[in-house]
């Protein structure tokens, strides 16, 4: 058995070594990306900078992680508000068919003033391999006694604890070889990122010595602590890098040792293509029997070829914008990558103006061909604008996604995206952070990754039924039931007692009852509900977050002009509103419900109405107050059965007819707290769905009951359901501003801004 064993190991490492066709290559790599389809979010809002008691709102954007469509893998996203790491609050929102879901968060009037962060993904983008979680950042001003000194959003301010002029100072420097390999004998360039002790790069300059200390060049950062330098390392020689800030710090960094025999990609381009050529001292002669040159964005495989190390053209225009990786495969082994960003034209916006509420806006590429596709668009008065340039869909879809690491104001590479300067700084940005989104190399030998958490299509309820020891019941009865909703649902437990409701959709604040009995119709018997609350503490904070930049631009005045005026604002839309209020006689606050029934019932007696009225027993007073005659069933000559109501105690059903007998007649009547009569439609749903009346009764002590009427088979739960949309009116300044982000069809983003007058 050993030598069997020892042999069959031997077999799978020496198939592992051979060639892997071109056709079997792409096809296993597109295998993966259909068994794992992962999703990418995106969060947008109407403004930055929000005044407490105000409204956040927001639209959140799932796509396909590779084509960049809404193509409905979730129905269901998540948004928050975090300050540091407490949560303010959190909502679900729905999605409709165009992908695009819309939400809102109100913000309490007393919210401290400070920087917040805005967090959007789905169940099934939170726990992908590779999760995508989405955070910006936002400004709320207080609402009462804003300081002025509080309004200082220096960089300092994203740095907190007493830091030495020495931490201050002090800075660090990684240097990668292109393609990841610095070859021995050949023209190697390398890339570098200096960062601060603050998180900021870091502007260096300096110089390569060997190791006679002879200085082979000199360098210095091109942007935001990125650089690059090329010589041609040689043989038995190590190297280093000394690095000066501009404080005068030097730091020294060892560069990576050239290897003999080794190879790398390298990446030339121009306006209109890449061209990738080998790294190399000497190319083998079997190359074009070993080598295969595989090009891949964001997982899916574009083109797979057998390469004999010459170079060889791409066009970009065969590619979609974005970030893109060339490997370089020894018999199906990765010896080299290179990733390199793709820009494309900008999509142009045109607004057509209608009448006052109505406005139709056109989306052009450079060509003029009309555009469509799914994206958001947030108005707000001319006065107002405070878009975030810095985290947009642009930076957030086709950039940080695809990127490790924290990605400093990514929006400074969309800003002038066409310019020499920026199409340097964002191929070096990719050398350094480029990341991909699945394990290659294991779907080339055909081993692939599945999903462990699937996309949240519904909602679901789930839990298990019990006998008093705790055992597993199988095949009893289980109702799922949203009084007033009109919903009610049954199913049956498994061999183990286990229940699940599925394809359930209810909006927030939506109570439901579930509960059990045995195919006998017996409910002393137990059911636990599965919490489903837990999850949201393991869903990770993103590793690219915004550090501040956007809201630093900001002067305390502007922020002062534009809180006073966020508060007339809502100070009128209160005084509009209660004049509304009174003409269509709604009144607020909104009611506050004592018991679980009120809600649903059409009587209600309460206490106060019970001691005035000096009755002695329960049945006296359903009969003069609430207009109900209690017969039992053993008292129902006529077997009509209409008088046959469920009476509950504290919340636990009564149906022996002595307990009923004795509740009617000799409960303490100064105990009573409440009485709930539910009748009809209404009744529908509670304990087995078939009642048409409940009188529920709710003693002041909550909790008159003894061990006859303790219920288990019934239990409450209101779950997280989503949020209902509300209307918004666009502002009605003489002039709005408009932006506009979103995909087209054929998944490339845009995103724009314009003003447009009334």
């Amino acid at each position: 058995m050993l030598l069997f064993i020892n042999l069959f190991f031997s077999l799978t490492h020496i198939s592992a070594q051979e060639p892997i066709s071109n056709d079997t290559l792409l096809h296993r790599l597109w295998k993966q990306t259909q068994l794992y389809p992962q999703e990418k979010v995106y969060a947008g809002t109407d403004r930055s900078v929000y005044v407490a008691g105000d409204t956040v709102r927001f639209r959140v954007q799932v796509v396909n992680f590779i084509s960049h469509q809404p193509e409905g893998f979730s129905r269901y996203a998540y948004t928050e508000l975090f300050k540091g790491d407490s949560l303010v609050q959190r909502v679900k929102v729905r999605g409709d068919s165009s992908g695009v879901i819309a939400g809102y968060i109100p913000l309490d009037k007393y919210l401290d003033q400070g920087i917040y962060q805005l967090r959007a993904y789905t169940r099934y983008s939170a726990f992908q391999k590779n999760p995508s979680v989405f955070t910006r950042q936002l400004l709320v001003l207080s609402h009462y006694d804003l300081n002025q000194s509080d309004l200082n959003f220096t960089e300092s301010n994203y740095n907190s604890g007493y830091k030495s002029n020495e931490e201050i100072h002090d800075f660090r420097v990684s240097i990668y070889p292109e393609g990841g390999q610095s070859v021995e004998g050949a023209l190697s360039r390398f890339t570098f990122e200096a960062v601060g002790s603050t998180g900021y790069g870091e502007e260096v300059s300096g110089y390569i010595v060997n190791s006679r200390n002879d200085t082979i060049l000199q360098f210095n950062t091109i942007h935001d602590g990125m650089g690059e330098f090329s010589f041609i390392p040689l043989q038995g020689e190590e190297y280093q890098a000394i690095c000066v800030n501009k404080y005068g710090r030097e730091k020294v960094v060892n560069l990576p040792t050239a290897v003999g025999g080794s190879f790398a990609l390298r990446v030339d381009a121009n306006n209109e293509v890449f061209k990738v050529s080998l790294i190399n001292n000497s190319i083998p002669a079997d190359a074009a029997d070993r080598f295969q040159l595989l090009v891949v964005q964001r997982g899916f495989p574009l083109y797979a070829k057998s390469w004999n190390g010459d170079a060889v053209i791409f066009p970009k225009n065969a590619f979609r914008e974005g970030v893109l990786h060339f490997l370089l495969l020894d018999k199906g082994s990765i010896l080299s990558e290179r990733p390199v960003f793709v820009f494309k034209e900008e999509v142009s916006i045109e607004l057509i103006k209608h009448n006052s509420s109505r406005m139709e806006v056109e989306l052009r590429d450079k060509n003029g061909k009309q555009l469509n596709g799914a994206f958001s668009t947030f108005f707000t008065g001319v006065d107002e604008l405070f878009a975030d340039t810095n985290n947009t869909i642009q930076t957030e879809l086709l950039l940080t996604t695809d990127l490790n690491g924290k990605i400093r104001n990514p929006g400074w590479y969309f800003h002038k995206s066409g310019s020499p300067e920026v199409i340097e700084a964002i191929d070096l940005l990719v050398q350094i952070h480029g990341s991909r989104r699945y394990n290659i190399e294991s779907a080339i030998q055909g081993e692939y990754d599945e999903p462990e958490v699937l996309p949240e299509v519904t909602m679901q309820v789930s839990g298990s039924v019990q006998n008093r020891k705790g055992k597993g019941l199988q095949d009893c009865i289980v109702t799922l039931a949203a009084p007033g909703e009109g919903l009610i649902e049954q199913t049956v437990t498994s061999t183990e007692g286990r229940f699940t409701f599925t394809g359930l959709d209810v909006p927030e604040n939506t109570r439901l009852i579930v509960s059990a009995r045995t195919v006998k119709g017996k409910e002393n018997i137990n059911i636990i509900l599965d919490e489903d609350s837990l999850w949201f503490e393991d869903v990770p904070f993103p590793n690219t977050t915004n550090t501040g930049l956007f809201i630093s631009n900001f002067e305390a005045g502007q922020l002062i002009d534009y809180r006073n005026k966020t508060l007339k604002r809502l100070a009128d839309d209160e005084a509009i509103r209660h004049i509304f209020l009174e003409e269509i006689e709604v009144s607020a606050p909104g009611k506050t419900y004592r018991t679980e029934y009120e809600q649903q019932a059409s009587k209600v007696i309460v206490e106060d109405r019970i001691e005035q009225s000096g009755l002695q027993d329960l049945r006296t007073i359903l009969r003069a107050l609430g207009g109900v005659i209690w017969i039992n069933k053993k008292d129902d000559r006529s077997g009509s059965g209409l008088w046959d109501p469920v009476l509950v105690l504290d919340g636990t059903p009564v149906y022996d007819i002595e307990s009923i007998d004795y509740l009617i007649n000799y409960l303490p009547v100064e105990t009573i707290g409440q009485i709930d009569i539910i009748k009809g439609a209404h009744a529908v749903g509670y304990f087995d769905g078939k009642q048409n009346m409940i009188i529920a009764v709710s003693t002041k002590r909550g909790g008159y009951r003894t061990i006859n009427y303790e219920k288990t088979n019934t239990g409450y739960l209101t779950p997280m359901g989503y949020q209902i949309p509300i209307d918004y009116d666009p502002p009605s300044d003489t002039a709005v501003n408009v932006v506009i982000e979103g995909v087209t069809l054929e998944g490339e983003t845009f995103r724009c801004h314009s003003s447009v007058a009334n």
